[in-house]
């Protein structure tokens, strides 16, 4: 197993053992990145370095883009023992940051007259809405 790495972005090269699986559990594929999901403890993927929520970028030098479809992915790291996979960590919200954004909505509100929030009640949206996990399409093991 080599790995290498270059700021959010890093492959494993992994030598699958005749037999064995890698271990992941997949989830999306066209117009959703393909990432994984969960990874077997003990597992030949768990061995490597690879943990659930990675993006998976490339598999031995196939550039996963948006159309790519989950067959498509199974296919490519079913392809080969030997594997070289280049994954994208993905960014981590913080709870604590969006809890101090609707506090400074509050606080801003708190501070202005009943003049300036009715002036401002067009256009002004007060919900912060966060995407935290995309829809998954599909699941498959590995």
């Amino acid at each position: 197993m080599m790995v290498s790495q270059e700021d959010d972005i890093f492959s494993v090269t992994i030598d699958v053992p005749h037999g064995e699986r890698l271990g992941l559990l997949l989830a999306g594929g066209v117009d959703t990145p393909i990432e994984i999901k969960t990874v077997q403890d003990g597992s030949v993927g768990s061995l490597s370095g690879l943990t659930g929520g990675l993006q998976i970028m490339s598999v031995n030098n196939i550039i996963f883009a948006p159309t790519t479809t989950h067959h498509d992915a199974i296919m490519a790291l079913t392809s080969s023992n030997i594997l070289n996979i280049s994954v994208k960590r993905k960014p981590v919200i913080s709870e604590n940051r969006i809890e101090d954004k609707e506090k400074t909505l509050v606080d801003a509100e708190e501070n202005m007259d009943d003049k300036e929030i009715k002036d401002m009640s067009y256009g002004v949206k007060k919900t912060i809405s966060v995407r935290l996990c995309p829809s998954i399409s599909r699941r498959d093991t590995l």
